[in-house]
């Protein structure tokens, strides 16, 4: 089974749950909740409860594929507002994107499986509070976007091994970041991607290049250059 076949029948089986979630039902389910928490006085769970909400309501986008970049980091601050409830002081996420791209589009459900693993393989094995830093900006060719978190980071190998894998090796078992890798490959070329770098004990930072996207635009040039954001 080719990756093309793969990701596609990904792509099936997402819309497909998509297609099951009424958007009213789980909006008022979830008021409701939030209601019975707040006369309960359980303020926390209320505030997760309004998170999470938004997360789906982002999450859904309306059906379409593509969501501005200003409404994907309102989904990525969601989950993360999530997450901070549940991991308390665990970590800090600082933000740093320059807002003249906010208006352009990407692949919605793009930023959030990297800010996930950044904070399971990166923060949550560490013993001591983490960061995790979020930044966008233009470059020649688009838009990059780096996730860094100050965990323990990986060895050189790991790392080769880690975007070997990425790019249809099959050396370690990859989900979210593959997931995202393929989706862009495939829609818009061998250009755009994602991409590892690490040191042990200091950093991990996995870069997203994009092509400059308006909501109409399905497909890009798909010219072969090197998408390492200019590291």
């Amino acid at each position: 089974m080719t990756v093309y076949t793969i990701v596609k029948r990904k792509e099936a089986e997402f819309h497909a749950l998509q297609a099951q979630i009424n958007p009213h039902f789980l909006y008022n389910t979830l008021d409701s909740i939030n209601w019975l928490a707040l006369k309960q006085k359980q303020y926390q769970i209320s505030e997760m409860i309004s998170s999470l909400g938004d997360f789906f309501r982002l999450s859904l986008n309306k059906g379409k594929d593509n969501i501005s970049i200003q409404n994907e980091l309102d989904h990525v601050m969601a989950y993360i507002q999530v997450q901070k409830i549940r991991y308390r002081d665990k970590f800090e996420v600082i933000v740093e994107v320059d807002e003249a791209i906010y208006p352009y589009y990407i692949p919605k459900l793009l930023l959030q499986p990297v800010v996930e693993n950044a904070l399971y393989h990166g923060i949550k094995v560490n013993s001591d509070k983490g960061t995790i830093m979020i930044t966008g900006q233009f470059f020649d060719e688009g838009i990059c976007f780096n996730i860094t978190d100050d965990g323990k980071g990986m060895e050189k190998e790991l790392v080769e091994k880690l975007n070997r894998s990425l790019n249809g090796e099959n050396l370690i078992p990859l989900y979210g970041l593959k997931n995202v890798h393929n989706r862009l490959k495939l829609q818009f070329g061998p250009s755009y991607g994602v991409d590892i770098s690490s040191e042990f004990n200091k950093y991990t930072t996995v870069s997203i290049k994009v092509p400059k996207l308006t909501d109409d635009i399905k497909e890009v040039s798909t010219d072969d250059k090197c998408f390492n954001c200019g590291r």
